[in-house]
């Protein structure tokens, strides 16, 4: 064999030698790569799913983003189980900043109130009428409102401060564990400074709940569509505030049990009222 002939086999022999040697080493290397994304795939599932504790700041807002979340955070620290009981209430989100009053982090939700419109209508006129009022009750809104159909209306992200509640009896801001906190509330709204001066002096609750308005005129029957959408709600909300300090959204209370004076929630409401306070639903089992 000539010269030339046996560099040509030469070369030839040191590249198939080259690729033997190269083919385990990438194997190993690919091998490596996969069980790395199945690790990592593994341990984003279980940080998502087992997050039962949620962020300083919960929000709750448009339906499109899962479970309500307006801020990415939010939306990151909620359960699994809470997205799903999201998207299955089917609220509409109708938020405006004048009724947003300040920061409400998850650490201060202690309470969710629950007061009756006594008003008719429907949950979304609710909503509209305290985005156009104006005076002394500029910027009074709950969170949610629900209808007699069960439709549900979100007025306020849950990251915010609604005025719902004003003041209270002499003596309820000690009762609750509440403190008025205005390093976050934007300031007592036009009617709530005029119920202290009526000796309402309690002005603490706002900052630490959850108002849930039912479309209520105080005298019919409430519908049961309305009360099972109330039980979904609640239900999302334990779910949301699963790493609170109550373990879920708070105590259940109406309207006047922080005010007596109060006609909310009406005479009908308080065979209901008795069972949410000990079950959480409008209806034992």
């Amino acid at each position: 064999m000539s010269r030339s002939g046996k560099e040509k086999r030469t070369r030839q022999t040191f590249k198939l030698a080259c690729c033997a040697c190269l083919v385990p080493v990438l194997l190993a290397f690919t091998a490596c790569g996969q069980a790395a994304d199945a690790g990592s795939a593994a341990t984003g599932g279980a940080q998502f799913d087992n997050a039962a504790t949620i962020q300083d700041t919960p929000a709750a807002g448009n339906t499109q983003n899962g479970a309500g979340a307006t801020d990415s955070k939010a939306k990151s620290a909620q359960s699994s189980d809470a997205q799903a009981l999201w998207q299955s209430l089917g609220v509409s989100v109708d938020t405006h900043a004048k009724l947003e009053h300040g920061p409400k982090p998850a650490s201060d939700q202690l309470y969710v109130v629950l007061h009756d419109t006594e008003t008719s209508g429907s949950a979304a006129s609710v909503v509209s009428a305290w985005a156009a009022s104006g005076g002394n009750r500029t910027g009074i809104a709950a969170h949610f409102v629900i209808g007699r159909d069960g439709k549900i209306v979100q007025a306020v992200p849950l990251d915010q401060i609604a005025h719902h509640v004003g003041a209270g009896n002499k003596g309820m801001d000690a009762k609750f564990g509440v403190k008025y906190d205005a390093t976050r509330d934007d300031g007592m709204s036009p009617e709530e400074k005029n119920q202290v001066k009526m000796g309402y002096t309690s002005t603490g609750m706002n900052d630490f709940s959850i108002g849930i308005e039912l479309v209520h005129n105080g005298q019919s029957d409430y519908l049961v569509a309305q009360l099972k959408a109330l039980d979904a709600l609640i239900k999302y909300l334990d779910a949301y505030y699963r790493g609170a300090p109550k373990g879920n959204a708070g105590t259940i209370i109406q309207h006047k049990s922080w005010r007596t004076s109060n006609p909310d929630c009406s005479a009908a409401f308080q065979k209901y009222f008795k069972n949410y306070q000990k079950y959480r639903s409008y209806k034992v089992g």
